[in-house]
């Protein structure tokens, strides 16, 4: 039996853990730059405030509501976020982390009572330990878990009739959840939900009534597996050991306009030390490095520049990335644009331990890597970039091209300096 949980309102309760006079109150979390809403609180939903508008357009309406306003707080969730792979870990060593809010789970088969049971113990276990609450669903197949779990998010929103639990073991529980609408089934998107629903197929049930060959040819062979395992043929395992990373991106867009090169530079190396820390941490290494920059789409003509490198030897190594992304930025970058991202992609990662070295290069230093090691050991401990390259740039106020975050909240589980602190009278 499979097992999907995932997380209420993911960002909203991560902050309302630690701040509970946000309780019931209307909040919103919003995307990098403080740009649109990525995450609402049922009162936010209900308010008809959809997901993706913009702050600027819907600000008077959140601030005659009331609404609390936050900047995404990415240190914050990723680590509540394993918090809470790591208490779902008492139940089974079989777990896949779907995403930062959802993790699959296999566990034995049981009646329904019991697997209702089950889920009631798992979503009180979770809050209690964790403070996210969190929807739990049942079913023999991951999809058939998918849409158990969409039914008792729904119930629970609704009346709280399955006290956010739902389990599918059988053709006639299955009947509540098959007659939601064909858009909650996972892996339709919304342009097969208006393709279905031109053709009449608007429940679950009519698509699991499609003829097979139909599906393949409209949906390919990944419509075909969602059809049979909505009819109880398990075709998706667990993947509790995903296959290696191919590719690897870091990019955002600034925090203002910037046009200035040495600008330009700072966040690349930034994009550069960033993305270098992840493939040693993953003990990876990369073959070829692409550096983009581009204008704002939104306010004038698009401008989007790149260019590419192969690297004789493959590397993590940041300083020698970052000679290699700084001669690409000399030759992609045009003056007096107003550049608005950047970002550097790494291409053809390959184990540490498949590296084959190239006859011309010089040995590998262990000193470079004991030092490497060393940096990363103090940012992990210490706080990001305690130790940066100069590149990357020194005086904060004066970098533009930085995230803008004016409403985030402390970093209160990661961070020391932002732990929260208590008084008592």
């Amino acid at each position: 039996m499979f097992v999907l949980v995932d997380c209420n309102n993911f960002y909203v309760s991560c902050e309302r853990v630690f701040n509970p006079k946000l309780n019931n109150k209307p909040v919103v979390v919003l995307s990098n730059n403080d740009g649109c809403i990525v995450a609402r609180s049922n009162e936010i939903k209900n308010a008809g405030i959809k997901m993706g508008q913009p702050l600027f357009k819907v600000r008077e309406e959140l601030e005659k509501m009331g609404c609390y306003i936050f900047s995404s707080n990415y240190s914050l969730y990723g680590d509540m976020s394993a918090r809470v792979i790591e208490t779902l870990s008492y139940y089974t060593d079989k777990i896949e982390v779907y995403s930062i809010d959802e993790v699959f789970l296999e566990i034995p088969n049981y009646s329904e009572d019991q697997l209702v049971d089950y889920g009631l113990e798992m979503k009180e276990r979770v809050e209690s330990h964790v403070g996210i609450p969190v929807c739990v669903g049942f079913g023999p197949t991951k999809t058939l878990a998918k849409l158990a779990n969409q039914l008792a998010k729904k119930d629970s929103r609704a009346s709280n009739m399955y006290g956010g639990v739902y389990a599918i073991t059988d053709d006639i529980n299955a009947i509540p959840a098959k007659q939601q609408p064909v858009g909650d089934i996972w892996g339709i998107g919304r342009q097969y939900d208006k393709y279905l629903t031109s053709m009449g197929v608007k429940t679950v049930e009519d698509f699991c009534n499609l003829d097979h060959q139909f599906v393949k040819s409209k949906f390919t062979i990944q419509g075909l597996t969602t059809l049979n395992e909505l009819n109880f043929k398990k075709c998706l395992e667990l993947e509790m050991f995903p296959e290696n990373q191919k590719n690897l991106v870091s990019s955002r867009s600034f925090g203002s306009v910037v046009t200035d090169k040495e600008s330009i530079r700072e966040a690349v190396a930034n994009h550069v030390a960033n993305a270098s820390r992840k493939l040693r941490k993953k003990s990876l290494a990369t073959s070829i490095i692409k550096v983009f920059i581009m204008t704002d789409r939104f306010k004038e003509e698009k401008f989007f520049y790149s260019a590419s490198m192969v690297l004789d030897t493959p590397t993590n190594n940041t300083v020698e990335i970052l000679k290699k992304a700084m001669l690409i930025v000399n030759h992609i970058y045009t003056p007096n644009r107003r550049y608005k991202k950047a970002g550097v992609m790494l291409f053809d990662l390959i184990d540490t331990d498949t590296i084959q070295d190239n006859f011309f290069d010089q040995p590998s230093n262990p000193k470079i890597e004991r030092l490497l090691q060393a940096v990363d050991h103090i940012n992990n401990t210490m706080g990001k970039n305690k130790v940066k390259l100069l590149t990357q740039g020194v005086i904060k106020d004066t970098q533009s091209w930085m995230l803008k975050s004016n409403h985030r909240s402390n970093r209160f589980s990661t961070r020391w300096d932002e732990i929260m602190i208590v008084s008592v009278d």
